[in-house]
């Protein structure tokens, strides 16, 4: 009886989740496809961001290219580089998995940052330094030297003693630093990204974040606040990348990041 039970808890535990969108194979006359959802195109459409050919392996891939001395910031949207667009291929909830492949160019140069895809909820900006109370996002991030992290704009107040932790670093105006530190991106190989976001009761400090690199948890924190009221949900997968912010961060030169296996689950990966 008691081995019985133990296999069914098991069983129990496998099929607890599912994934509920998966993304088809790329076409490159439909970027991103039309299961994806996509609600608005920033910039990068058919330009910087094309379909190619995997760069180690098989079959088309997503790849973003970003011109010598292009940033986000860049007034001239031709130098911007990457990509930016919206998409909502699945219903709104309170916590979701976005899982995907990421491949930096083996002459990628780091610099001191830039952005790659995350999640996003509600209405309003929540990036470029615009703290809106209608919305989060928790785009990941790339450091100098390759260091991670998920990049956290939230418009609430967090714990005390949220600064002071490991692995994080604190900007309440220009966005947080969640798990900083605690992995790092390779260049000219495949990684595995995944984060896992559980939105907080609003008024209570229960929102989570968790980090996955490769299928290891490299980060986690179970006290966050995303959110101030129950109209923000998790409803947008935002494929955002580029250099910077600033011209400081700006590319060294012609590179590339190549992306592909979109996934969104409604629950976390183990570990």
């Amino acid at each position: 009886m008691e081995l019985l039970f133990t296999f069914v808890s098991l069983c129990i535990i496998v099929v607890h989740g599912r994934v509920l969108w998966r993304q088809p194979a790329w076409n490159p006359r439909d970027i991103p496809g039309r299961n994806w959802g996509t609600v608005r195109w920033n910039w990068g459409r058919g330009s910087t961001i094309q379909v190619v050919s995997n760069p180690s392996g098989n079959g088309p891939v997503l790849r973003a290219f970003y011109p010598q001395n292009s940033y986000v910031g860049n007034p001239d949207r031709s130098m911007r580089g990457g990509g930016s667009f919206k998409s909502r291929p699945i219903r709104p909830g309170t916590s979701r998995t976005l899982s995907y492949d990421i491949y930096f160019a083996p002459n990628f140069d780091f610099v001191r940052g830039g952005k790659i895809p995350g999640l996003w909820g509600g209405q309003g900006m929540c990036n470029g330094g615009v703290v809106d109370h209608r919305c989060f996002s928790t785009r990941f991030m790339w450091r100098a030297n390759g260091t991670g992290e998920v990049y956290l704009y939230s418009p609430t107040s967090q714990k005390p003693d949220f600064c002071s932790r490991p692995n994080i670093y604190c900007n309440f105006q220009y966005g947080h630093g969640l798990g900083r530190g605690a992995f790092r991106f390779q260049r000219g190989r495949w990684h595995k990204l995944q984060q896992f976001i559980k939105l907080n009761t609003p008024g209570k400090f229960d929102g989570i974040a968790k980090i996955f690199l490769d299928g290891r948890k490299v980060f986690q924190i179970n006290d966050l606040s995303f959110r101030n009221n129950t109209n923000v949900w998790i409803d947008t997968l935002w494929f955002g990348t580029s250099f910077g912010g600033q011209y400081n961060a700006r590319s060294t030169r012609d590179t590339y990041a190549y992306f592909n296996n979109f996934e969104l689950w409604d629950h976390s990966p183990i570990g």
